[in-house]
């Protein structure tokens, strides 16, 4: 307990620490501002890679099966995915992710890095 007997007040003296209830209210506002902002995070379409440059990369990937990172613009969402191209054709590719699988436009990707091995 700590000592307050010195201060004027009984309320001062005799206040009870809530401990972290009070950190609570600042930590949801916090993580909900900052969803909010992860979630307007758009990329202007100046920005993407040319689609030739994207079809170079992702065959070398699909041939080597080299693993990468890929940035894709998905209903006005930018989503990162780690892993290897499974499929690919004119349109779409398959990637396979250690979690899921999903298909991607060709025209959604933004970026795509070659992933270092280890």
């Amino acid at each position: 307990m700590v000592y307050r007997e010195y201060l004027p007040y009984k309320s001062a003296r005799e206040y009870q620490d809530r401990k972290m209830a009070k950190w609570m209210g600042f930590f949801l506002s916090e993580h909900t501002s900052s969803l909010q902002a992860e979630e307007q995070e758009t990329v202007d379409p100046s920005k993407y890679l040319p689609l030739e440059q994207v079809l170079v990369l992702l065959k070398q990937s699909y041939l080597y099966q080299f693993q990468v990172e890929i940035r894709a613009n998905q209903s006005g969402i930018v989503k990162y995915c780690i892993g290897t191209v499974d499929y690919l054709d004119e349109q779409k590719i398959g990637f396979k992710t250690s979690k899921s699988y999903d298909f991607i436009l060709l025209e959604h990707i933004i970026d795509i890095y070659l992933q270092e091995e280890g």
